[in-house]
């Protein structure tokens, strides 16, 4: 069974009329009988009735215009797809984040590169640090927004600096701090801290920066998820730290407060494989690099 025959039907199955099909297909009206008749023969089934005055479609006949209409479709957006993918107007890119951090990045960088790569579809998924770098690894994942400590060690990973950022202590608004507008480190003292378990550039400048100021945090919890650390900041159950640039995210009984001494200390960046073969990529790369102009 060719294709020749399957649009040929398809344009009889239009005009319920041989002539007109012959017409738009540029052959004679025999040609196109003989066509039907050999696809009716190979199908085993009859598709039309006809008569020297009627054509109409048999219950077969409607099922299988159903049918391989679909089935054509699928195939024209196929070759379409295909040329786009030659011409590198198509493919794929997938992304991934964690906390706060990229929040105000991404929809910045997603909308460019949309507006650039209308038919280029675009994943964007929140992933633990180490797992994000083990889907680069793979090459599942085209780019991890992560903190510069991770990338450690990692020879094929690549890591571009993003933004620096001040650091933010984040209370319920009951708290004794909550009014303050900036908090220094010696007022953090005795409070009890919620901070994600993870390997953190944050967590590591945060600590140092109480060194200096003579004490060490008490983190009294490390939950596996940022949520988790949203949720029990909110409850009162204690205080967490994050970069500014998530501090206008939360809900309404959660402050942030400037930590003073921290201002743009924290860096977030784009890490990727060398071994990633996606034409997008550079694309991406290219977009970064103009909005950091």
């Amino acid at each position: 069974m060719n294709l020749r025959k399957l649009y040929y039907f398809v344009s009889v199955a239009k005009h319920l009329n041989f002539t007109k099909a012959a017409k738009e297909n540029h052959i004679v009206q025999t040609a196109i009988s003989q066509q039907i008749s050999d696809l009716e023969k190979q199908l085993g089934v009859k598709l039309f009735n006809r008569n020297s005055r009627h054509v109409e479609l048999t219950p077969a006949g409607k099922i299988f215009l159903d049918e391989i209409t679909y089935v054509l479709d699928r195939y024209e957006d196929a070759i379409q797809k295909v040329k786009q993918a030659a011409a590198g107007t198509v493919g794929n890119l997938s992304i991934s984040y964690w906390g706060t951090n990229p929040i105000v990045i991404v929809p910045q960088l997603i909308e460019k590169f949309h507006y650039l790569y209308s038919n280029t579809s675009i994943s964007v998924i929140q992933k633990p640090y180490l797992e994000a770098i083990d889907l680069l690894m793979k090459g599942l994942l085209d780019f991890a927004f992560v903190d510069p400590c991770v990338v450690q060690g990692y020879n094929e990973i690549q890591y571009k600096t993003v933004k620096k950022s001040s650091l933010y202590i984040v209370v319920n608004k009951k708290h004794r701090l909550a009014k303050k507008a900036k908090v220094k480190p010696q007022e953090l003292e005795d409070e009890n801290f919620i901070i994600v378990n993870m390997p953190d550039y944050l967590k590591v400048i945060f600590i140092d920066h109480c060194a200096q100021a003579g004490f060490t945090p008490n983190i009294i919890m490390q939950p596996k998820e940022f949520t988790e650390v949203i949720l029990l900041v909110e409850a009162g159950m204690g205080i967490t730290v994050l970069p500014d640039c998530g501090n206008q995210y939360f809900v309404s009984n959660l402050v942030c407060l400037e930590l003073e001494g921290c201002e743009a200390c924290h860096e977030v960046g784009v890490a990727w494989s060398q071994n990633n073969k996606n034409p997008y990529l550079q694309c991406f790369l290219k977009i970064l690099n103009e909005q950091q102009k």
